[in-house]
């Protein structure tokens, strides 16, 4: 698949994963994928422990951010007008939107992604999966590899952006751009619990996000809103997005549109 191919394919699978969104919720719910989540010892407790505390004060400072913020005036938003604000912006606001925050969310959380990943594939499927601890501790150790990466190539990206649109005096585009890198690499991060299950490379991984990059991007997207939602938010989120990109890529799978090497290995 050329890049061609690839760019004609953002939109249909952006809006493919937005339709699976409510199919996942749907599913969630009718099946109580949460059951069990709880099971793989005292490290997954503590771990979304202080995910949900990380994940309260990412909201906290976010909603002081907007206390802080002129809402006659939409254009402080993106600017950050005034010295006030922007000190503000870069000592609170800047490290969440840059990666830390939503990483550190993202790995805490994982047991989550891993556990409904997982469950809804056993149903849908009718094949056990392996969710013994130590699988857990596998996909954990995995997970941060995939965050740190996704952070470094965050910030990279960002550069890189910063200095081209100087470049050409397109500022004002910096933002958008940025944020749609932020959503895409989140949505990886995801993703890869599917890729995971087949014992495909990191680098491998990548290479086949890219194919459903529309996919991607919308779980990040998703990912990215259902954070802001005061005290469940880093629950709903890794639950959520795991289900529609557990929903959405099996069908892919099966339709033959995206191409695995290797079939999920069951546990046992």
């Amino acid at each position: 698949m050329d890049w061609r191919d690839k760019a004609q394919n953002i939109p249909r699978h952006f809006l493919f994963a937005i339709i699976k969104l409510r199919e996942a919720i749907e599913f969630t719910q009718a099946h109580k994928l949460w059951r069990g989540i709880l099971s793989y010892g005292w490290l997954s407790k503590a771990l979304l422990g202080i995910g949900i505390f990380f994940g309260v004060k990412y909201v906290l400072n976010i909603w002081e951010w907007m206390q802080a913020v002129d809402l006659n005036d939409p254009s402080t938003i993106v600017m950050g007008l005034g010295s006030a604000q922007f000190e503000f912006w870069q000592e609170n606001i800047a490290p969440l939107l840059s990666g830390s925050y939503k990483y550190i969310i993202l790995v805490l959380t994982e047991v989550i992604t891993f556990h409904v990943v997982r469950k809804t594939l056993e149903i849908l499927t009718g094949k056990q999966q392996d969710k013994s601890f130590n699988s857990f501790i596998k996909a954990q150790v995995r997970m941060f590899k995939i965050a740190l990466r996704s952070w470094i190539k965050e910030l990279i990206a960002t550069v890189l952006i910063g200095v081209a649109l100087g470049i050409f005096s397109v500022e004002f585009l910096k933002a958008p751009l940025i944020f749609i890198i932020q959503c895409y690499y989140l949505g990886f991060a995801v993703v890869d619990n599917y890729h995971e299950l087949y014992d495909i490379e990191v680098e491998v991984s990548a290479k086949k996000a890219e194919q459903i990059a529309g996919l991607v991007l919308a779980i990040g997207l998703v990912f990215y809103v259902l954070l802001l939602i005061p005290l469940i938010g880093p629950l709903v989120a890794p639950s959520i997005c795991g289900v529609t990109a557990a929903l959405a890529m099996l069908e892919l799978e099966r339709s033959g549109e995206l191409e695995l090497e290797v079939a999920p290995t069951p546990s046992g």
